[in-house]
């Protein structure tokens, strides 16, 4: 009788020989393992390579690792708001620019300004028989809105947000002269009350569907144009920019409102787009590049507002005067930088001479207020 130990071994030979006998005779058949060959290569090949410790901070447990550099994902598609295709300055549409101004009305366009018009000029219309005088509801133009805008643009140079209009057309010495020669103060508040930048027939059944209807239109070409015209490259300090040189003034007309913060923001991106073209100049401050965008849209009115006939003598003149100065901007500069001594006037007898700083804007020499306007007598 063969021993415990005999018979197992024997079994086992016998399960053995069946189980190679029946992998042979199967041949079409799929053969399946209970073991991952794979991850048992894998084990084996990890339990050889030793793992560099100097990559690794380890806990007091002296288990617990972190790993000393940032992890970082590889092969990941890098999303297309993260590629710049094109560098950051102005488009081909902006090289055409020249002056301060030109950036301005690259921003707020010809169109932008006649569509205004047309907008405003019907509202007239509609609200003029109520004015006894036909002339204080007179139509408005591009030259006059233009206008507009620059005595806005000014008003916020001078930091006058917080000033009421009626100080600006100042004549005891403390308001802004220029302004006087643009427009009155009526006629400047008349068209801040009429001004409209939609159709006003068609609003109502507009705004059912769209909020920002009475100026919808504006802000989108204004939006297309800023776009158009330049590709940013990064995010300014816009509240801040806006905020010191303000057109905004208190008003309870919210799309009026919304058109001064765009104003500002037209100035800001006028300058940007300005001085990325002439890089080269010399740096001109915030408050003069306005300044002269402010000058420049007053160009054409103070032309047709020269050759009015009905006007004060004293505003003729000084509309003259401002009109000069935009042909001749260094005649401007250097009576700016000339200083302002006290001689006599040279009018007044010599034993009677007043002694005086104003200067003839023409022949240069010293004249008292008595035997001067705007221009010396002789120089009329």
């Amino acid at each position: 009788m063969a021993s415990t130990s005999e018979r197992n071994q024997s079994e086992s030979d016998m399960d053995c020989d069946e189980i190679i006998c029946d992998l042979s005779d199967t041949s079409d058949t799929e053969i399946y393992s209970y073991h991952d060959t794979d991850s048992e290569q894998n084990s084996e090949a990890d339990e050889e390579l030793p793992i560099d410790d100097s990559e690794f901070y380890f806990g007091k447990d002296g288990v617990t690792k972190w790993k000393k550099t940032m992890w970082q994902k590889t092969q990941i598609r890098t999303r297309s708001t993260n590629i710049i295709s094109q560098l950051p300055g102005p488009k081909s549409e902006a090289k055409s620019i020249e002056s301060e101004s030109d950036a301005f009305t690259k921003i707020i366009d010809n169109d932008m300004v006649q569509k205004i018009v047309d907008c405003t000029n019907a509202y007239i219309s509609n609200i003029k028989e109520h004015f006894y005088r036909e002339r204080d509801a007179k139509l408005t133009s591009v030259t006059e809105i233009l206008a507009l805008f620059g005595l806005l643009i000014m008003s916020g140079v001078k930091r006058a947000a917080h000033l009421t209009y009626k100080e600006l057309w100042a004549v005891d010495g403390s308001g802004v002269e220029i302004v006087r020669a643009i427009m009155s103060q009526d006629r400047f508040l008349f068209l801040l009350r009429c001004l409209r930048f939609d159709d006003i027939t068609t609003r109502k059944e507009r705004k059912k569907l769209d909020k920002l209807a009475p100026i919808r239109e504006f802000v989108e070409a204004f939006v297309y144009n800023c776009k158009k015209l330049y590709t940013p490259g990064g995010v300014d300090m816009v509240n801040q920019m806006c905020g010191t040189y303000s057109v905004g003034r208190r008003t309870n007309r919210w799309p009026l409102c919304l058109f001064f913060d765009l104003l500002n923001v037209a100035g800001i991106n006028s300058e940007i787009i300005f001085k990325s073209l002439n890089i080269n100049s010399p740096r001109v401050p915030r408050r003069i590049f306005l300044k002269n965008i402010s000058l420049q849209l007053f160009q054409d009115h103070l032309k047709i507002r020269s050759q009015l006939k009905n006007l004060p003598r004293s505003l003729h003149d000084l509309i003259i005067l401002h009109c000069k100065k935009a042909e001749s901007p260094e005649i401007e500069m250097s009576v700016e930088s000339e200083p302002k001594k006290r001689k006599r006037c040279y009018v007044c007898p010599s034993t009677k001479g007043s002694m005086t700083q104003i200067i003839c804007y023409k022949c240069r020499r010293h004249i008292c207020q008595r035997h001067s306007s705007n221009i010396c007598k002789d120089c009329e």
